[in-house]
């Protein structure tokens, strides 16, 4: 099995969509201009077919 390549990140929901989040700062500089509802940190983990979003502990 691959390793896959592992990222700890931020899923956030602004309105009714979620993104992925990569810098830390954005939460800073987003959070005045978007009505952020909820923020969780996820590990992403990258393989060649799929990604793989689980929330970190």
């Amino acid at each position: 099995m691959e390793k896959p390549y592992r990222y700890l990140k931020k899923l956030v929901k602004i309105h009714n969509s979620f993104y992925v989040v990569a810098p830390k700062d954005w939460m800073k500089l987003q959070a005045k201009k978007l009505k952020i509802k909820n923020v969780v940190n996820v590990i992403v983990e990258i393989y060649k077919d799929k990604i793989v979003i689980t929330p970190s502990k």
